[in-house]
């Protein structure tokens, strides 16, 4: 998974959901996420460093401007 394209300040898991919406938002952009690729929770929350809760947010600001679809 390529989302992080540089070392990560917020390495101790103090990224906030915004700032990882803009992350992902980035690799989708830039076509390093591929179309349909699967990105699940738990894989997320390894790459950030953060709990569920933050990239639950973080994907619902993507889902609210369409950039990711939600799947149970």
């Amino acid at each position: 998974m390529q989302i992080m394209n540089e070392p990560d300040s917020h390495a101790s898991g103090t990224a906030g959901p915004e700032a990882i919406a803009e992350r992902i938002r980035t690799a989708i952009l830039e076509h390093r996420l591929a179309p349909g690729a699967k990105l699940t929770e738990a894989q997320l929350c390894d790459v950030f460093n953060v709990k569920r809760g933050t990239i639950r947010q973080a994907l619902a600001l993507l889902a609210a401007d369409k950039l990711v679809d939600l799947e149970p």
